[in-house]
């Protein structure tokens, strides 16, 4: 059932063998993943989801959290980014039960338009080059230049 559900079924995903991920997150409406790997996978899928980023004791993760949240949001309406903004800190910021619960019903009642920006990020993703290729033009259009 979509999040927006006033009952929503949520299922722990099985571990499954790395072939089979992209194929296990395309079952889901709504992804929580943790990690870089499935963070990036979670981006092709093209469903809305929230990252649990790795907690670092300095809070650097929070500062990588928002420049990420600053890429991605851009787009997005106002208030949906505010509540999509607004879950992410509350999902990695250890807020209190009450905050969490009011950051993921704003999240909810937000989730067509997370859904439809979802998929918009995945096509500008499809457009972009590859990073080898776009090492490869930074090198030859810095040739002896001191990049060191």
């Amino acid at each position: 059932a979509p999040i927006g559900d006033t009952n929503p079924d949520w299922k722990i995903a099985p571990r499954v063998a790395q072939t089979q991920f992209d194929a296990l997150l395309a079952t889901f409406d709504f992804l929580i993943v943790r990690g870089e790997d499935s963070f990036l996978r979670a981006q092709w899928a093209a469903k809305p989801f929230l990252w649990h980023i790795y907690p670092t004791e300095d809070g650097a993760h929070l500062i990588k959290l928002d420049a990420w949240l600053d890429h991605y949001c851009v787009g997005l309406e106002g208030s949906v980014s505010e509540a999509y903004r607004a879950a992410s800190h509350a999902f990695n910021a250890a807020k209190s039960d009450a905050t969490q619960s009011a950051a993921f019903e704003l999240l909810a009642q937000n989730i067509d338009a997370l859904t439809a920006h979802a998929v918009l990020w995945r096509s500008t993703l499809t457009r972009q080059t590859d990073l080898a290729t776009r090492l490869v033009k930074f090198v030859a259009a810095h040739k002896g230049n001191n990049l060191g």
